[in-house]
């Protein structure tokens, strides 16, 4: 694993615990302000990666849907179609 690098899971974990050190008392009165700016920056940060995300994953499916719905194609003018009977 690579220490140098910082993930969405790194910053999903570090959003958890401001969240969980906050609620036991970790933090100072004044501090408070701070800590929940971060967490509120974190936050936003990381649903605009999750919608991100879910447009990718919509924008990837809506291909192959199109192919699966598209109607079968026509014979050539002229041309019957031949019949399996």
């Amino acid at each position: 694993m690579d220490n140098s690098t910082i993930t969405i899971n790194d910053l999903i974990i570090l959003r958890n615990a401001l969240d969980l050190a906050s609620g036991r008392g970790a933090f100072r009165g004044a501090e408070l302000s701070t800590v929940g700016t971060l967490f509120d920056k974190l936050s936003a940060f990381l649903a605009e990666v999750e919608a991100a995300a879910a447009a990718a994953e919509t924008t990837e499916e809506a291909p192959a849907e199109e192919e699966e719905a598209a109607p079968a194609a026509k014979p050539a003018k002229g041309k019957k179609q031949a019949t399996g009977a």
